[in-house]
């Protein structure tokens, strides 16, 4: 069973999104090829938070922290720590 996540004042919790290890043109890339993106799908958003929705994919900084809940990586952070929204 899913735990229920809740962010509070200005928090948002994401979970990460791992990218295509694929080139365009069908090429798969080493995993030392491979940059860690800074990509996640927001899933709760706290009371305070003005700019971000839950389902928004956003960029974001390196000041968020992650965290492991029921064997799924999500990351928090503030609503300032989000550099804008993807798609």
């Amino acid at each position: 069973m899913a735990s229920k996540i809740t962010a509070y004042g200005d928090k948002i919790v994401a979970k990460k999104i791992e990218l295509d290890t694929k080139t365009a043109s069908g090429f798969l890339l080493p995993d030392s090829a491979k940059e860690e993106a800074k990509v996640a799908e927001v899933v709760a958003v706290g009371p305070e938070v003005k700019e971000v929705k839950k389902g928004d994919k956003v960029f974001y900084t390196n000041y968020s922290s992650p965290v492991k809940v029921d064997g799924t990586e999500y990351v928090y952070m503030k609503e300032e720590d989000v550099y804008f929204k993807v798609g």
